[in-house]
């Protein structure tokens, strides 16, 4: 599962990624980073998604609710959480804060409801804290399977970390989660305070270690109790990185050289998603500029890329055959066909088999989705179907240094950064 686990904000919706390169990247970012995905980057949002689930399960295990109630259970205590945080502690980092905002400039009489009047996103389900941190939190050895229920591990965290904060209001907050109802968000409410409490802005030390073993290290995700190798990569992007800034290919190169004397197959698995990029980066940046092309001939835009780029693209000049084998494992053998056909192609200044290489890919990625190409060449000039916006292209020296895809290494950045280095 680890290999493959899915990023929810990476799913193809509608005629999202077009060149449908968003499985390479994943694919190859879990040799990296096993158990988050884009957008569990928040350690807070951990925290919530672990007192939802714990909450759901006292419940449910008194007979006090149904299993089907986890959900509503779980969206209850979200919006208690963004709440709390909020108006206490001033966090502005919990998913849904625009809708939080809004209900509290209505009203500080907060309605905590499983239906529009309470959520604080369009779809809480789908694009809060259950949608989006469930799989990741699963993987990393905090969630047991199924929509009820934590692993041991967890669950005694959470009654020694947590739960003593809740000891004062504890049936006030049961209350709330288990039917909903009205609540002030104010700092006088001792609810909001003792929630407040239990999730202050700086990590305690408990957390730091727990949270450090499960989400930065994976400590618990498959096969990382044998290698250690995200612990060691979560160290090296803390000394050879800044954390507060997106990945680049200065940090993928400074992480090759100080991984070769610490974890050779993790400089090797750096080095091929540098390789990998070095052609994703272009092969995105040409496609979205011959979506502004409407009526031109290949052989016109082929010249504009020459002129940009000179007659080789930066980063291509070793040999990409090693990596297609797994390029068509997570894709189709066509289209790792198309990106060797690519790679010879950028590294030999062929732009014009750029163009059309990359109409091909687009044509076949789009007939797999049962939809029309969104460019085509009809009558020997590009037919653009869905027009991109005008950007400049970056010349050569800036195109040496372009880095489109996150591999997922932006969320451990992030994790680290909350956690700090591993002792």
């Amino acid at each position: 599962m680890f290999l493959t686990l899915e990023d929810p904000r990476a799913k193809i919706q509608g005629s999202r990624d077009p060149l449908g390169v968003q499985p390479v990247w994943s694919g190859f970012g879990r040799h990296l980073v096993s158990n988050l995905t884009t957008v569990s980057n928040s350690v807070r949002g951990f925290t919530v998604l672990l007192l939802g689930r714990y909450f759901g399960e006292l419940l449910i295990g008194d007979g006090r609710a149904e299993e089907h109630d986890a959900l509503p259970i779980f969206l209850r205590t979200e919006q208690l959480c963004a709440y709390a945080r909020f108006v206490v502690n001033e966090a502005e980092d919990t998913r849904g804060i625009e809708r939080v905002r809004k209900f509290l400039n209505e009203s500080r009489s907060i309605r905590i409801e499983d239906g529009p009047e309470g959520w604080i996103l369009g779809d809480q389900k789908t694009y809060g804290l259950w949608g989006l941190f469930s799989v990741p939190a699963r993987v990393s050895g905090l969630l047991a399977d199924g929509p009820v229920g934590l692993t041991d591990v967890s669950r005694d965290f959470v009654e020694k970390e947590y739960m003593p904060h809740f000891k004062p209001v504890l049936d006030r907050v049961i209350r709330l989660v288990r039917d909903g109802g009205a609540t002030e968000a104010t700092k006088r409410n001792p609810l909001m305070n003792a929630m407040a409490a239990a999730m202050p802005v700086e990590l305690s030390l408990n957390e730091l270690a727990f949270y450090g073993a499960y989400l930065r290290d994976a400590s618990r995700a498959p096969g990382q109790d044998r290698s250690h190798r995200q612990r060691i990569l979560a160290s090296l992007l803390a000394r050879e990185t800044d954390l507060t800034e997106w990945v680049g290919r200065q940090d993928i190169i400074a992480l090759m050289e100080a991984s070769e004397a610490e974890d050779t197959p993790l400089a090797h698995y750096l080095r091929r998603v540098a390789r990998m990029e070095a052609l994703l980066a272009p092969a995105d940046l040409v496609f979205d500029f011959m979506l502004t092309r409407h009526g031109q001939t290949p052989r016109a835009i082929a010249s504009t890329l020459r002129d940009r780029w000179g007659l080789q693209v930066p980063n291509l000049d070793s040999p990409i055959d090693e990596l297609l084998p797994e390029v068509a494992e997570l894709t189709t053998s066509n289209l790792a066909r198309n990106i060797g056909t690519l790679a010879q192609a950028l590294n030999n200044g062929d732009y014009e088999t750029v163009v059309v290489t990359l109409i091909d890919w687009n044509s076949e990625v789009m007939a797999r989705r049962n939809a029309a190409p969104w460019v085509q060449i009809s009558n020997r000039v590009l037919d653009v179907r869905y027009r991109g916006t005008e950007s400049e292209l970056p010349n050569g020296d800036e195109l040496a240094h372009v880095w489109r895809n996150s591999y997922f290494l932006n969320a451990l950045k992030s994790v680290t950064a909350q956690t700090g280095e591993a002792a």
